[in-house]
């Protein structure tokens, strides 16, 4: 498996092409199998060339950080919020009466059951978009998008 991190960095200069804000995946391939790499690489192209899906962040760049580096690097559209600050941190606002609410005791917010479901449907139609590409997310949590 891949040794990854992830960092909001700004768009460097030999990337001027790019004049807006993305997250960068660095992938630590030191002792990682050209073929581990190579399968992530056209899983990325695969996925572009489908024409990406609404719910899923888009693949803006990839390429080796520098040439002869052991890090590889993915530039994807950020996203201001992810799923793990939503939950936590948005407020309820005037909720409709008949619909339920959730309360996560180390959160300062409520989530109506109307909004779990909407983003259930969401996470859903882009799995069914991976999976209908033959292509499995192997890191689906709230802190990842």
């Amino acid at each position: 498996m891949l040794n990854q991190q992830t960092e909001q960095v700004p768009p460097p200069p030999r990337n001027s092409d790019l004049q807006q804000a993305f997250a960068r995946k660095l992938l630590y391939c030191g002792n990682v199998p050209s073929s581990d790499l190579e399968t992530e690489v056209q899983a990325i192209i695969q996925i572009r060339r489908a024409g990406g899906h609404q719910n899923i962040v888009q693949i803006l760049q990839y390429d080796w950080l520098e040439p002869g580096s052991p890090w590889y690097f993915i530039d994807m559209e950020y996203c201001h919020i992810t799923l793990h600050d939503y939950i936590r941190h948005t407020p309820l606002r005037h909720p409709p009466w008949h619909y339920p609410t959730f309360t996560d005791p180390d959160a300062d917010s409520q989530i109506i059951a109307l909004n779990v479901s909407l983003i259930m449907f969401h996470i859903a139609s882009g799995l069914e978009f991976l999976h209908s590409n033959a292509h499995v997310h192997r890191d689906l949590k709230p802190k990842n998008g």
